[in-house]
């Protein structure tokens, strides 16, 4: 729609079961070229953040359980 504003980052939850390994999902999502910004507990899971270009970022990667409150 012309003129319709929206937020230039793409948020993106994964889920992870039970038991699952953090680390090792935040190990891979780096490996895509994301920059982990730590654990952010109930106000966000485990953080990653991809920037366009040096201060332009474009995608947010939140890595929390599956089925949680996240």
């Amino acid at each position: 729609m012309p003129g319709l504003r929206a937020k230039p980052i793409v948020d993106i939850a994964t889920g992870l079961v039970p038991g699952a390994a953090a680390e090792a999902a935040a190990s891979a999502v780096r490996g895509l070229g994301y920059e982990y910004r730590g654990d952010w507990g109930a106000d966000g899971g485990h953080v990653l953040v991809r920037d366009s270009e040096p201060l332009v970022r474009t995608h947010h990667v939140h890595i929390v359980d599956l089925n949680g409150p996240q």
